[in-house]
């Protein structure tokens, strides 16, 4: 409840700038990386620490951007989030991040507040995806090979 209650105070000291940032034509990429950002310090104080913080938003990111990519306007907030924690779960696994039960509803309570702000702003799921996953890739990784594969940079990081 209480962590809610935080998040939702930071959301809405952010929201002016994720408006701003919408009614100047920002993607649906920089939006899902504002809203991310703006609940970074809650997580950061919560049970979820260190490289493994690093990994999971990442992971929140991609899961944000990815699944408002492929889902219509009339999607259910809850459907998008199930989805969304079904990619979280299987490219954590694959990496061999253990995520716990309190750690999975702290990121449910992201997802929840990150949907509900992009369907709010109207973030479009009309996207192009070669665009989409160059961002992504842009945004995981640094050198050529990275940008080609940005989940590498993920994975490099949890590893540490």
């Amino acid at each position: 409840m209480y962590l809610a209650i935080i998040v939702a105070a930071v959301l809405a000291g952010s929201a002016l700038f994720i408006l701003i940032a919408k009614k100047l034509g920002l993607s649906v990429i920089n939006v899902a990386l504002s809203i991310v950002s703006a609940v970074k310090t809650v997580l950061e104080n919560s049970s979820i620490a260190g490289n493994k913080l690093s990994a999971v938003l990442d992971l929140i990111i991609q899961a944000l951007v990815y699944v408002q990519a492929v889902s219509d306007d009339a999607t259910p907030v809850e459907t998008k989030i199930q989805k969304a924690l079904a990619y979280i779960g299987s490219i954590a696994a694959e990496l061999g991040i253990s995520i716990s039960p309190t750690e999975e509803d702290i990121i449910k309570n992201v997802l929840q507040i990150g949907f509900t702000v992009m369907g709010a702003l109207g973030v479009s799921s009309k996207t192009s995806y070669k665009r989409l996953y160059s961002r992504m890739a842009k945004y995981a990784g640094t050198n050529r090979e990275m940008k080609t594969y940005g989940l590498e940079s993920i994975r490099k990081r949890a590893v540490k």
